[in-house]
C-alpha cells in the first residue's frame, strides 16, 4: 500500500510538474503573442498618423495656394474698379467739357432751334453714358463683392477643415486605402 501511495505521489507529482511546464510554455507562447500585437498595432498607428501627417500637410498646401487665389483675385478686382473709376471719371469730365463748350456756342449761334436739337442730342447721349457707365461701375462692384465673399468663405470652409482634423478622429473616421490617404478624404477635391 505505501508502494501504491507512492507511486501515486509520484504520478501526482509528475502531472504537477508537466502542468507547470505547459503553464510556463502558455505563459511564453501568450507573452510573445502580446508582444506581436503591440508591435503590429504600434505599426499600424504609425503607419496611420503618418497618413494623417501627409493630409494635413496636403490640406495646409491648399489653403495656402486658396489664400494666394483669394489675394490676387482681389488685387485684380481693386486694379478692375480703380480702372473703371478712372475712365468713369474721366468721361464725366469730358462730358462736362462738352456741356460748357455746347453753353458757350449757345451763345454765339443764332439759330435756336438748331442749338437746342443740338443740346437735347449732347444731354441725351450724355446721360445716357452716364447712366451706362454708373450700371457697369455698379455691375463690377457687386461682382467684386460676391467674389470676395466666395473667397472668404471658401477660406473660412479650409480653416474649419484643417482645424477640425485631429490624429485621433482621423483614426476612427476612415481607414488608410493603399495609396495613403483615408477613404473619406478621398471623396473631396481641391
Amino acid at each position: 500500500m505505501s508502494s501504491k501511495l507512492a507511486s501515486k505521489e509520484q504520478e501526482l507529482a509528475d502531472k504537477t510538474a508537466q502542468n507547470e511546464i505547459d503553464v510556463q510554455h502558455m505563459k511564453d507562447f501568450l507573452k510573445r503573442e502580446y508582444e506581436e500585437k503591440v508591435v503590429k498595432i504600434k505599426s499600424e498607428c504609425n503607419e496611420k498618423m503618418s497618413n494623417l501627417e501627409v493630409l494635413l500637410h496636403e490640406a495646409q498646401q491648399a489653403n495656402a495656394t486658396l489664400e494666394t487665389q483669394l489675394n490676387n483675385t482681389l488685387k485684380e478686382k481693386d486694379r478692375e474698379i480703380t480702372k473703371i473709376s478712372m475712365e468713369y471719371d474721366s468721361r464725366l469730365a469730358l462730358s462736362e467739357r462738352q456741356k460748357v463748350q455746347l453753353m458757350q456756342q449757345q451763345q454765339q449761334v443764332l439759330n435756336q432751334d438748331v442749338l437746342r436739337k443740338k443740346m437735347q442730342h449732347m444731354k441725351e447721349t450724355y446721360e445716357k453714358e452716364l447712366g451706362s457707365l454708373r450700371t457697369q461701375l455698379s455691375e463690377l462692384q457687386q461682382s467684386c463683392q460676391q467674389q470676395r465673399a466666395d473667397c472668404r468663405q471658401l477660406q473660412h470652409q479650409w480653416q474649419n477643415q484643417s482645424h477640425n482634423i485631429s490624429p485621433r478622429q482621423a483614426g476612427h473616421r476612415s481607414r488608410p486605402n493603399s495609396k495613403g490617404r483615408s477613404l473619406s478624404m478621398s471623396k473631396h477635391t481641391f
